[in-house]
């Protein structure tokens, strides 16, 4: 037999095995690792940074959508259980080209945000409606002009200073 067919046979013969013995594995069962004492912790859209600080491991910051306080920053030593850890807006510290929000779900929203580390500091890049500080009341969500926005600091909670990324053009 020539060899590149003796190697293509040695390759199909491991896939084979392989496979076969993945068969015969116990199933393997999930349950939500992200709790909060011993409640389940909703994070939509979850980013997460692996950086030693003190006793954590591990940053997370999540979507907030409408919430008055936009992103939550949560901390970890095991990935499992997570310690509040502030909000890169709090409430009234929104960045001023972005609507606030209230609460309310007729009011500002913020979600998908994106951890990096560049050039020595932190980069959150997200998601967000456009303030253009001539409405009278809040906007519905299909009048509203969705923005990407990217804040920046030196630590992982803050303080953040946001800058307008992209404005879809008239």
């Amino acid at each position: 037999m020539p060899r590149h067919l003796r190697i293509v046979a040695a390759w199909s013969l491991t896939a084979f095995v392989l496979l076969a013995s993945s068969a015969q594995a116990q199933p393997v069962s999930f349950h939500n690792p992200l709790m909060v004492g011993k409640k389940p912790l909703s994070c939509p859209d979850p980013s997460v940074v692996k950086v030693h600080r003190g006793r954590w491991n591990y940053f997370l910051y999540c979507t907030s959508d409408n919430a008055r306080d936009a992103f939550p920053i949560w901390r970890s030593a095991d990935l499992v259980h997570w310690s509040p850890d502030g909000y890169v807006f709090p409430h009234r510290h929104e960045p001023s080209w972005a609507m606030p929000s209230d609460g309310s779900t007729r009011a500002g929203l913020y979600w998908a945000p994106s951890i990096y580390r560049i050039d020595g500091r932190w980069v959150l890049y997200f998601a967000t409606i456009y303030n253009d500080h001539s409405h009278a009341i809040p906007v519905t969500l299909p009048m509203a002009t969705m923005v990407l926005g990217v804040a920046t600091s030196k630590s992982l909670t803050g303080p953040w200073n946001a800058s307008l990324l992209h404005y879809p053009g008239e």
